[in-house]
C-alpha cells in the first residue's frame, strides 16, 4: 500500500488543524501534543528566533495517519515543536493503521531530500510511551547525520511529601530546577497555586512582573500576553 506524504515547511499551522484534532482526539495523548500548545509555543518563540516548520504529514487512501510536529532550527536541527517547555514531546500517530518500518524509512528518505537544510536530528523529552524509535534505530541513514533521542525521565520518589516532589506528574529534571528556586529564595515568602484551589493567578503574575520590569531586573518583553495565554492553557488543562 503506497503511502503518500505531504511535507509543510512553513509558518502556518492552521491548514492541518482538522487532521491534527482528529489524530490528537483519537489517542490519550499530552496536553504538549495539542494544536493549541504547538501553535501558541511556535509564535511565541518559533517565528521571532528564525525557527521553519517541518510538519510532516503522513496520508494513506487519503486518511492522515501521522503527523510529526518539528521545526529546523539556527544550526539546521530538526526538533519537536515546542521541545524547549514539554515536558513530553512525541508524534501523532494512529498506530492501529500504520506500518512503523516503513514509515520510519520514509522519514529519512525526506531527510534525505532536505540533507542541505538538515545537520542533525535531536528529539529529546520523548514520551515513554513512543513506539516509532526502536525503528528509526533499525534504519540505516546517512553516515554524517547526527541523530539523537531521549525519553522524559519521571521520578517516582516522594520526598517527604513536600513541593516540588509530591508532584507526581513533573519530571525529574523539574522537580530539580523548583527545588533549586525554591531552596534560594526560601527567606521570601510564597504560595503555590493549584487548579483545584485557585484560578489562574493572572492578577498576582501581572504585579509580580511589573515590578521585576520597575526594577530592571527583567526586560520589558517578560511574560508577554502571547506567553501569559499559554501559561494559562497549561495551568488549566
Amino acid at each position: 500500500m503506497q503511502t503518500k506524504i505531504i511535507i509543510k515547511i512553513n509558518d502556518d499551522l492552521n491548514n492541518i488543524k482538522s487532521q491534527w484534532e482528529s489524530l490528537y482526539c483519537k489517542y490519550n495523548l499530552s496536553v504538549f501534543q495539542s494544536y493549541e500548545w504547538t501553535i501558541a509555543w511556535f509564535k511565541e518563540y518559533g517565528i521571532d528566533h528564525g525557527y521553519h516548520l517541518f510538519i510532516i504529514q503522513f496520508i494513506e487512501k487519503d486518511n492522515i495517519v501521522g503527523i510529526f510536529p518539528l521545526f529546523i532550527d539556527k544550526k539546521k536541527i530538526l526538533r519537536f515543536i515546542g521541545d524547549s517547555l514539554s515536558d513530553q514531546c512525541d508524534f501523532l500517530i494512529d498506530y492501529s493503521n500504520i506500518d512503523l518500518y516503513k514509515i520510519a524509512k520514509l522519514f529519512f528518505n525526506i531527510i534525505d531530500e532536505y540533507s542541505k537544510d538538515i545537520n542533525a536530528i535531536e528529539f529529546n523529552n520523548l514520551s515513554i510511551n513512543n513506539k516509532l524509535i526502536p525503528y528509526f534505530e533499525t534504519v540505516k541513514y546517512r553516515e554524517s547525520l547526527h541523530f539523537s533521542s531521549n525519553t522524559t525521565s519521571f521520578t517516582r520518589l516522594i520526598k517527604n511529601n513536600q513541593f516540588p516532589y509530591n508532584i507526581k506528574n513533573l519530571n525529574s529534571y523539574v522537580r530539580n530546577e523548583l527545588n533549586r528556586i525554591y531552596k534560594k529564595y526560601s527567606n521570601f515568602s510564597n504560595k503555590i497555586f493549584t487548579i483545584a484551589d485557585n484560578p489562574f493567578p493572572i492578577s498576582t503574575i501581572s504585579v509580580l512582573k511589573n515590578i521585576m520590569i520597575l526594577n530592571k531586573t527583567r526586560n520589558k518583553k517578560l511574560l508577554n500576553v502571547s506567553f501569559l495565554k499559554i501559561i494559562e492553557y497549561l495551568y488549566n488543562n
